[in-house]
């Protein structure tokens, strides 16, 4: 028996040994082939590592970002807007977009605090960088082409004929028959803009003619019920068939008024993060719509179309195409050179300098004093936003 036990504790005593021998053998070979081994590429491993955090963000839905944007009715900057929630961009880009609509950018300005971005004419962008802080994060497009100033045909303005007005032989009236003239506008934006460059053609001030101020579809709606001598209006509504009757007094293109419209925002929600982000991710659908609707001219008169009919504004296939013709929207391109490139002066931006000659002839005009100037200048456009929209592209 003590035979037995002793081989056992032998047999046993030797696995154990084996076993040890066999653990340092392994720590050994495993030493040895790390040493020797080739050493994978360091920046193989960062690239491939890269590629499976890109995977694992693919796979991971990404969390859906919300704007609230102010538009005008029936304007060409809100069909911009439109066309990409119709088209599915957003959705795309993951962006929820609340859209707000206003009859005019003065009202909308008001209004700064509820939205996060604000699309709007030279009145609502003057009187959001110098009364309300705001800052110019994009431009849109030119804002010329639809502005309209009608007169009846049987008045004095269109009795006197063309050829009087300094800006152009094309607009009717002369002094004598503006003077005392019933003109229904609106006031503060690019209509009061398009009358002032009239009046100022012919000599004559605000002063000199009586002026009612209402909103854009009440001065229409006005007109056409037989109140005024001259209206002005604007967008879709100035090519619209009620206006076969009347006469064509001037347009924003006889003046060549440089007006442009722009995209505003408060300096807090441009730093904010999260609506600064969302900001960038805005602009970049917006820019996607543009091209998508140039690429699809007629599908985006369609879709002008339902836009301005979900805004209350008549709008035929045949109007839709000369009022998507009259302000061709700029390309991203387009307006990262008008906020960067250097003036004529190559003291301010070109978009700068565009809107500096608008405010000067308003403070000519006393509708502002010298010192908004001031205020306007004093830091009123950010490059932040479409920096990093063309930088991503």
């Amino acid at each position: 028996m003590r035979k037995i036990k002793r081989a056992i504790s032998i047999l046993l005593t030797m696995i154990l040994m084996t076993m040890v021998f066999a653990g340092c053998g392994d720590t050994g070979d495993v030493s040895d082939s790390s040493a020797n081994a080739p050493k994978e590429d360091s920046a193989q491993v960062d690239s491939d590592q890269e590629d499976a955090d890109k995977q694992d963000a693919s796979a991971t839905p990404q969390q859906t970002q919300k704007i609230t944007i102010g538009v005008i009715d029936g304007s060409l900057a809100g069909g911009i807007v439109w066309c990409a929630q119709q088209e599915g961009i957003f959705e795309k880009y993951g962006i929820e977009v609340e859209t707000q609509t206003f009859t005019n950018g003065m009202v909308m300005l008001e209004a700064i605090d509820n939205i996060d971005v604000a699309l709007t004419g030279i009145g609502g962008i003057l009187a959001g960088t110098i009364n309300y802080d705001a800052q110019i994060i994009s431009v849109i497009a030119p804002d010329s082409g639809t502005q309209y100033l009608f007169v009846r045909p049987d008045g004095a303005i269109a009795a006197a004929g063309q050829g009087h007005n300094t800006l152009s032989p094309e607009i009717y009236g002369d002094a004598e028959s503006w003077k005392g003239a019933q003109v229904l506008s609106t006031s503060g934006n690019v209509l009061q803009y398009l009358l002032m460059n009239v009046l100022d053609g012919f000599g004559l001030t605000l002063d000199d003619v009586q002026v009612t101020w209402m909103d854009m579809p009440t001065c229409n709606a006005s007109f056409l019920a037989g109140e005024g001598d001259a209206a002005t209006v604007t967008g879709s509504v100035s090519y619209a068939e009620d206006k076969a009757d009347y006469v064509v007094a001037a347009t924003g293109p006889m003046c060549d008024l440089g007006l442009t419209t722009c995209m505003l925002a408060e300096p807090a929600k441009i730093e904010a993060p999260e609506t600064h982000d969302a900001m960038v991710t805005f602009l970049k659908a917006c820019f996607e719509s543009v091209d998508w609707m140039q690429d699809n001219i007629d599908a985006a008169e369609a879709h002008m179309i339902d836009w301005c009919e979900y805004c209350g504004q008549e709008c035929t296939p045949e109007l839709a195409k000369v009022y998507l013709a009259a302000d061709p929207n700029y390309t991203l391109e387009e307006v990262y050179a008008m906020m960067h490139e250097k003036s004529s002066q190559g003291d301010y931006s070109v978009v700068e300098e565009r809107l500096l000659k608008i405010l000067d002839f308003y403070v000519a005009c006393e509708n502002y004093v010298e010192s908004d100037k001031d205020k306007f200048l004093d830091n009123k456009l950010t490059t932040s936003i479409i920096d990093e929209v063309y930088e991503s592209k």
